[in-house]
């Protein structure tokens, strides 16, 4: 199975490490707060999670809105490199709303 692909996981470990990376300059450059992580999704913290992700769909940029009770987490998966990009380029913007 692929789970035994080492190759295949290996390119997808790279993808994510990259993808996360991008993601992670576009929110330090726009002097965000996020949780460490390990994993294929960040923890951003912003002024109010529902009108980020509103501000993203008008892009046609989908992220998650509230996360429970954290109102002020986005929480934002990693994709394929192009979309994490469109991503880094759309956050400025949509967390001045």
């Amino acid at each position: 199975g692929s789970y035994n692909d080492t190759a295949f996981t290996g390119f997808s470990k790279q993808r994510i490490i990259e993808a996360r990376g991008i993601m992670l300059d576009a929110v330090h450059k726009a002097g965000l707060e996020v949780l460490p992580s390990q994993t294929n999704f960040l923890f951003v913290k912003v002024p109010d999670a529902d009108k980020v992700r509103a501000a993203f769909a008008q892009q046609k940029i989908m992220i998650r809105g509230t996360y429970g009770k954290w109102t002020h987490w986005s929480r934002v998966s990693t994709g394929k490199i192009e979309d994490v990009k469109r991503y880094a380029a759309a956050l400025p913007a949509a967390v001045k709303v």
